[in-house]
């Protein structure tokens, strides 16, 4: 069943999360506001595939919620924040802080990152040259920074 599971739809695309307790997360169950119509998906939701809809409006969710939709947003960010990849080491909290340096703020929860190089990063933050190759290795592969160019253009940025 977990193979028929969708992935969710990008963070900053949504702010509530609900559900139908005890239906079919295979069937698609519709949800239609004055301002949003939704069709739930199967998600998979703490190890048990659910019929899910990701909503933006507040209105739209108080109108599901209403209409016997289950309000699983705290619980459902909780879990998010939970499963979600973080650094592991106290140098690799140095890199993702200061790659979060110079933000831009695009939408609620969805922010877009500027392009630093190895040596800024290194010279701002105090991690060692010997440090370096680990560090943005495992943040890399955690899918927590993404890499753009090569030789001394390379760049880095929080993804």
């Amino acid at each position: 069943m977990a193979k028929e599971a969708l992935d969710a739809p990008p963070r900053e695309t949504y702010n509530y999360v609900l559900t139908l307790e005890g239906k079919n997360p295979r069937l698609r169950w519709k949800y239609a506001a004055y301002n949003e119509v939704k069709v739930s998906q199967p998600t998979l939701f703490k190890e048990e595939v659910l019929p899910l809809i990701f909503v933006e409006k507040e209105a739209t969710m108080l109108g599901a919620w209403r209409r016997g939709w289950k309000n699983l947003t705290e619980e459902w960010f909780a879990w998010l924040d939970e499963i979600t990849p973080k650094p592991t080491t106290d140098w690799q909290e140095l890199i993702v802080e200061q790659l979060k340096v110079g933000s831009t703020n695009i939408s609620p929860g969805n922010n877009e990152y500027e392009w630093y190089t190895k040596s800024t990063i290194l010279e701002e933050t105090g991690v060692p040259e010997t440090v370096w190759r680990t560090a943005i290795k495992t943040l890399k592969e955690r899918d927590l920074v993404e890499k753009s160019g090569f030789g001394k253009a390379t760049k880095y940025r929080l993804k």
